[in-house]
């Protein structure tokens, strides 16, 4: 065997190792993801477009997937087939080569044959939002008993809704404190937990802040959680809570008592009255910043904010 075939072996060898310890969900996750970059993917022959029926659609998207984008490690079969306004929506499960794993799957394709999508979205009723909206009328956010990141005496409030376990927020993470070491007169975090449904973790570890936060720890409990976002199990809370030299028995008692539930519902239904539906939104003065934003989108608003307050 010459050299250049013993490494092409070798690596084809590696990736079909890598790909089965890897878990199926990250190749299946991949295919969808190369369709989704790629958008619209064109696979038909030359000619012109002519409507296929539903079988024959099916088939030819089922061929190209098969061949071209899951061949050596997976293979996709259908599973349905329907009509859906203009488009074909396959139902199909993705069976991996090298485990016993599966996955379902969505795709739609047109009824031409020519063009295949990873989704669709509904997007009929949709209404445009400026991701920052300025002058909005929007009450105070602030109470006593808030959960403060930065100088608690500091001129402007950054009122933050968010979830210890959202990505975003993760992300947001850091350019808040970028913003808190930039402005650290004026500028303070106002904590609002806001835990999502779906995020396993997202309602345990609110509470576990707050349970910190009786113990005058919020600041560096917020931050051990957002910098192990890949661990917030109770046993973790709790070993976070020891780490930091808390009163563990304390912190114990208050996680698996709910002490703090009420205290994080509170906090949700207060953004769910201002209009909060994701994370991270954010309300510096009387401007609204939703998701993760970049450091100078943010710097923009409090220094129109500050100006205003020194006006």
């Amino acid at each position: 065997m010459d050299k250049d075939t013993f490494l092409t072996e070798h690596k084809e060898n590696v990736r079909r190792n890598r790909m089965a310890q890897s878990g199926f969900w990250k190749w299946s996750t991949l295919l969808l993801l190369v369709l989704m970059i790629i958008g619209v993917y064109t696979y038909g022959l030359p000619g012109k477009m002519t409507e296929q029926s539903q079988e024959q659609a099916s088939e030819r998207a089922v061929a190209f997937l098969n061949e071209n984008l899951l061949a050596g490690f997976a293979t996709a079969s259908l599973e349905s087939a329907t009509e859906e306004n203009d488009l074909y929506k396959l139902e199909l499960v993705i069976s991996s080569e090298t485990s016993e794993e599966k996955e379902n799957a969505t795709l739609y394709v047109t009824k031409d044959g020519e063009l295949l999508f990873p989704s669709a979205i509904d997007i009929s009723d949709f209404q445009s939002e400026e991701t920052i909206t300025e002058e909005a009328d929007i009450p105070s956010r602030e109470a006593s008993g808030d959960l403060i990141v930065g100088n608690p005496n500091a001129t402007l409030s950054i009122v933050e809704y968010s979830d210890f376990e959202c990505p975003y927020c993760g992300q947001v993470y850091w350019t808040m404190k970028l913003i808190l070491d930039a402005y650290p007169e004026d500028v303070k975090l106002v904590y609002k937990t806001f835990p999502i449904p779906s995020h396993e973790n997202g309602q345990k570890a609110a509470e576990a802040a707050k349970c910190a936060n009786l113990q005058g720890k919020f600041n560096e409990y917020h931050d051990t959680l957002f910098e192990n976002q890949d661990s917030l199990k109770e046993k973790n809370l709790k070993q976070y809570a020891e780490d930091l030299g808390l009163d563990t028995e304390a912190f114990d008692e208050c996680l698996d008592s709910d002490a703090m539930a009420e205290e994080v519902a509170a906090d949700q239904q207060e953004g769910i009255a201002l209009g909060v539906s994701s994370t991270p939104t954010f309300f510096i003065g009387e401007q609204r910043i939703s998701g993760n934003e970049k450091f100078s989108t943010f710097q923009k608003v409090i220094e129109e904010e500050l100006a205003k307050i020194s006006s």
